[in-house]
């Protein structure tokens, strides 16, 4: 994640499910505009996040929308309305990662990309957190994906190690 945020220039969050909310465990680097994304051990909002969103579609029975529709509030004019949301997460899971553009923060956007357990599982959220302007999302989707492939590939080198034997 460290080395992500340093190429990047640009604030990486690792989030994962918690009962019904979504927990930051990890939070590394800056933004160049001096903006941070969320502090680790901080619950993260479902609605308006990338990394909310894409725990949203990936584990529906576990977040059902008619739970969080009701709470959605909007923070920005760029927070999606309900109707939006269920498109968006349609979009996402076929896609296989989730964006956002301004719906938390204006001026900021964030991608995020599924992390995964060696049997495919889906474990959590990596994101990154950038200025809108002069940021790259494709440059952020291929960084985000080779790191999200390093992480899994070494989450199963330590389920190797920690199996009996």
């Amino acid at each position: 994640m460290e080395n992500l945020a340093q190429s990047l220039d640009n604030a990486v969050t690792l989030a994962v499910p918690n009962a019904s909310e979504l927990l930051c465990i990890e939070n590394v680097g800056a933004h160049r505009n001096r903006a941070r994304a969320s502090t680790g051990g901080r619950h993260m909002q479902l609605h308006n996040t990338a990394s909310g969103k894409l725990t949203l579609a990936l584990l529906p029975d576990q977040y059902p929308l008619s739970v969080v529709l009701p709470r959605m509030r909007r923070r920005t004019p760029h927070t999606l309305t309900a109707a939006q949301l269920t498109d968006e997460l349609v979009r996402i899971r076929e896609q296989g990662y989730a964006t956002e553009v301004e719906e938390f923060r204006v001026g900021y956007l964030a991608v995020a990309v599924p992390v995964r357990g060696s049997d495919g599982v889906y474990l959590g959220a990596l994101s990154v957190v950038a200025p809108t302007a002069g940021s790259n999302v494709p440059r952020i989707l291929v960084a985000l994906t080779g790191a999200s492939q390093t992480i899994t590939s070494r989450l199963t080198l330590f389920e190797a190690y920690r199996a009996p034997r």
